[in-house]
């Protein structure tokens, strides 16, 4: 009985030590033609954020929000989502332990709609970009996030990855 219980404590203490903290940031560039506009804004207004557990046994899923705001309004042709950390979407995203940490990481993809059929990225490597093609005042992209399980050799420690958002006025 007794070594039951040490054992049941000692699964215990492992799991909570496993647990990690990750986080994606985003920032934005609002460009024509390449080139900045500084009429519009954007704000990302939930914060993308997960709490990795090796035991959960599930993918986790993710929401954040990101509004534009242009004044006067502004045809939006696309929206484009950068690699991040990983530099290329032949492989997932990553996150990187304590954000420089590149042999240390956590693997997940962005999606402009919850049934994760299409990587949102640059258009490259099997990626898509939203296509909204109207003119706007003020647009909220919703941006899904999908964190896979298993993964195998992580850290316990806090993960970062930083994507810019890339909106491209006509």
């Amino acid at each position: 009985m007794r070594r039951t219980i040490v054992i049941t404590i000692a699964f215990i203490t492992l799991a909570s030590t496993c647990a990690t903290a990750a986080g994606v940031q985003f920032r934005s560039i609002v460009r024509r033609g390449g080139l900045p506009v500084s009429s519009c804004t954007s704000t990302v207004t939930v914060p993308l954020r997960f709490a990795y557990d090796p035991l959960a046994g599930t993918d986790q899923v993710a929401t954040t929000v990101v509004t534009l705001r242009c004044s006067p309004p502004q045809f939006l042709g696309t929206i484009a989502l950068t690699a991040g950390n990983s530099a290329e979407f032949g492989r997932r995203r990553q996150m990187w332990r304590n954000g420089t940490d590149a042999s240390d990481t956590l693997e997940y993809d962005l999606y402009a709609s919850g049934n994760a059929n299409a990587v949102w990225g640059d258009g490259t490597d099997g990626t898509t970009v939203v296509v909204v093609n109207r003119t706007v005042a003020t647009y909220t992209a919703l941006i899904f996030a999908r964190l896979s399980y298993p993964q195998r050799h992580v850290s316990a420690g806090n993960y970062s990855d930083t994507i810019t958002m890339i909106f491209d006025l006509r």
